[in-house]
């Protein structure tokens, strides 16, 4: 995760650095450390956290989805490069079946069959 933090803000990232040379990337480290310490001293089930941040994300990755569509069909954004029919055709049938994907793991586990 630090890896990945750092590189967005063009941070240097690597264990093989010392501290001060790139601060940024210890920085974040030691963030995560913290919070992994806070999780398990109060008892959260970390398998637990997973199986929702998974739920979280497949809600939100349609939402995503949705967005790419209608920006990328923006004649004002996208100009002469708007999106293909081949590829929204591709985008619309994967945004349907990731909501219907996050409404059956609602169904189920509203109705105890998952989770």
């Amino acid at each position: 995760m630090a890896v990945a933090v750092a590189g967005t803000f063009g941070w240097p990232a690597g264990l093989s650095k010392k501290p001060w040379q790139n601060e940024g990337f210890y920085l974040i480290l030691t963030g995560a450390l913290v919070v992994g310490m806070a999780i398990a001293l109060i008892h959260l089930d970390p398998i637990k956290l997973i199986f929702w941040a998974n739920v979280l994300s497949g809600v939100l990755a349609p939402i995503l989805v949705i967005y790419i569509i209608v920006i990328g069909n923006n004649r004002k954004i996208m100009q002469k490069y708007r999106l293909g029919f081949i590829t929204n055709i591709g985008l619309v049938t994967t945004a349907l079946v990731m909501i219907t994907a996050a409404t059956l793991i609602f169904y189920g586990l509203a109705t105890g069959q998952g989770g």
